[in-house]
């Protein structure tokens, strides 16, 4: 049987909601299975990942693989994923990560202008306590 490969989004957040859309559409060959990072039960079967983390990057579990978080799950996810593979050489170029990370996690921390938000969602960005363990 396949193992697929776990991500973690923040399920609250617009941006991030319609980035996993997409990543649902480019996952032609069914490697992928998606969990808002604010289930806790999905957190309990994962003590390895911070729960207010998981809510500022996106996370990735792979099969019989480390947690990756942020830029370094998306270069994960372009060698999966058969639309990404012509950028996925580009991402391993020396140099490339550290400045991959800074524009991953500068387009993380803002990722709430990039979405209209629906009541309060834009203004949680931790997880909520209930969620914790």
């Amino acid at each position: 049987m396949l193992q697929k490969a776990l991500v973690l989004y923040d399920g609250e957040c617009p941006f991030c909601v319609s980035s996993v859309q997409r990543l649902r559409r480019l996952d032609w060959l069914g490697k992928l299975e998606f969990g808002d990072a604010r289930d806790g039960a999905i957190l309990d079967r994962h003590p390895g990942i911070d729960a207010e983390v998981a809510l500022r990057r996106l996370h990735l579990v792979p099969p019989g693989g480390a947690i990756l978080e942020g830029f370094y799950a998306f270069r994960w996810l372009s060698r999966r994923l058969p639309a990404l593979w012509l950028i996925w050489p580009f991402l391993w170029i020396p140099g490339v990560a550290p400045v991959g990370v800074r524009i991953y996690d500068l387009v993380a921390r803002n990722r709430f202008a990039f979405g209209a938000c629906d009541g309060d969602a834009c203004d949680r960005t931790t997880a909520e306590p209930g969620l914790r363990r």
